[in-house]
């Protein structure tokens, strides 16, 4: 992290449930108290979420099991029952905090905004595209083929991108080859038909995303 190289950040998380690893979970959310990372939990269903509560640690700061203190609070809890199934208020709930950590983070190490730069999307997509293509050793697409968005309505299978998914691809003869998630968080249609990533303690999840 530099001035030159600024980044930061999301970790979203649905849980319907209170989480067993406590310890191990608070000890990653310090140590990613000093990285540039923000964690919004969402909370589904009836369940107390008491932990939940603990780690959005609005009263008190979390402290490792080394007796170490959070540097600044990274993690925003929202239990869904409470927005009233209002799209509008959830957005609000979650992103509450995280232009004043994302203020936080860069200002604590002088790190300033840059310039703004002109870029060209179409571009950025057709380079996402092609390197996804090369990860999943998918031929490349015909040099006529162009990147155009597209509202996908096809099965999903390795000729078709997930369905009701606004996608990125590249039309080949009637059929698109590559989907590349216009939504942040979207899946890849290769990995969900694979599985994608399973399931993950809390701890785990938040610690990947740390040491990544």
């Amino acid at each position: 992290m530099s001035q030159a190289n600024q980044q930061y950040y999301i970790l979203l998380i649905l849980t319907d449930g209170e989480i067993h690893d406590m310890r191990d979970t608070v000890d990653w959310i310090v140590q990613g108290s000093k990285v540039p990372l923000s964690i919004v939990i969402v909370g589904l269903g009836n369940d107390s979420f008491t932990n939940m509560v603990k780690l959005d640690a609005d009263d008190e700061p979390l402290i490792d099991s080394h007796g170490r203190r959070m540097e600044r609070d990274i993690v925003q809890f929202v239990p869904y029952r409470d927005v009233g199934n209002s799209p509008t208020r959830l957005a609000r709930e979650v992103l509450d905090e995280i232009p004043r950590e994302i203020v936080n983070f860069f200002v604590s190490r002088s790190i300033f905004p840059n310039p703004p730069q002109q870029v060209d999307v179409n571009e950025l997509m057709r380079q996402y595209s092609m390197q996804n293509r090369e990860q999943q050793g998918i031929a490349p697409a015909p040099p006529q083929g162009v990147p155009f968005p597209r509202q996908a309505t096809g099965p999903m299978n390795p000729g078709a991108p997930l369905s009701g998914a606004p996608m990125m691809g590249l039309q080949r003869q009637g059929t698109y080859e590559v989907g590349v998630p216009m939504v942040p968080g979207q899946m890849d249609p290769y990995r969900a038909q694979q599985g994608g990533p399973g399931p993950s303690p809390f701890a785990n999840m938040i610690g990947q995303h740390i040491v990544n």
